[in-house]
């Protein structure tokens, strides 16, 4: 990824907002007010991926398409926010904003509560990126590679052999989050669950391969890990090959 163009960091909302008892708006902006408009936006609520923008476009996570949508013509003024639509009490809860600039990262937790006819909109975490420690790479598979008709591992590697333990690791299908490393955890996606998983003994050795199980033709088509170091973040697709999960 190429180096961040601009300083930035991500200012939540500051209190209680009214409702129209269907819909509600999750603030997050860039300070200072800098375009957003060519970076990469994502929100998340737990594992689930709720929404991506990257490349200028916008791609709804599984179980919100048709309830999401972040205003493109605001990101120009650095506004990130989540519009959420039909929104029912199982949307309570604590929302992340991951915003990349180039190898910059910054994070924010918005939680949301309902009370009556306010929604309460509190920063929970401003997560403060460190200066990344290490220079480093990502490298995928180099060609084909073994695998057990119902197993696989999707092959994805530091360069230099750096400890990745204190890293923070994400693995996507699309806008399926297949399961986070943070904070010396792994918590396996929806529709991941007891499917997947990290070596974290490999970790050490800079080893962030995914071992994904019991896997079928749907499993087939590119998967996205994401690896953070403080302020830095390096991604790298990878292809798992049509037919090799049927």
């Amino acid at each position: 990824m190429a180096t961040a163009r601009n300083e930035f960091k991500l200012i939540g909302p500051s209190g209680r907002e009214r409702y129209n008892h269907s819909a509600v708006t999750l603030s997050c902006r860039l300070s200072p007010e800098i375009s957003a408009v060519n970076m990469e936006i994502r929100w998340f609520k737990e594992t689930d991926c709720v929404c991506v923008y990257k490349n200028r476009e916008v791609t709804e996570g599984r179980g919100y398409r048709g309830r999401v949508s972040l205003d493109t013509q605001e990101l120009e003024r650095g506004n990130v926010s989540l519009q959420l639509r039909d929104y029912t009490e199982s949307d309570d809860g604590d929302y992340l904003c991951q915003v990349t600039d180039g190898d910059r990262t910054q994070e924010i937790t918005v939680q949301m509560m309902r009370e009556k006819d306010f929604i309460s909109l509190n920063l929970q975490k401003e997560i403060k990126m460190a200066t990344a420690r290490n220079e480093f790479k990502l490298i995928g598979p180099s060609g084909t590679e073994e695998y057990n008709h119902s197993a696989v591992t999707l092959s994805c590697r530091l360069s230099p052999e750096i400890s990745a333990v204190n890293m923070e690791i994400r693995w996507f299908k699309e806008t399926d989050c297949v399961c986070v490393y943070k904070n010396r955890e792994v918590t396996e996606g929806r529709g991941y669950r007891g499917r997947v998983s990290l070596d974290t003994q490999e970790l050490e050795r800079g080893n962030v391969s995914l071992q994904l199980r019991d896997c079928t033709w749907s499993d087939d088509g590119d998967y996205l890990c994401q690896v953070t170091d403080g302020d830095r973040t390096e991604e790298i697709t990878v292809e798992m090959m049509r037919g090799k999960c049927s």
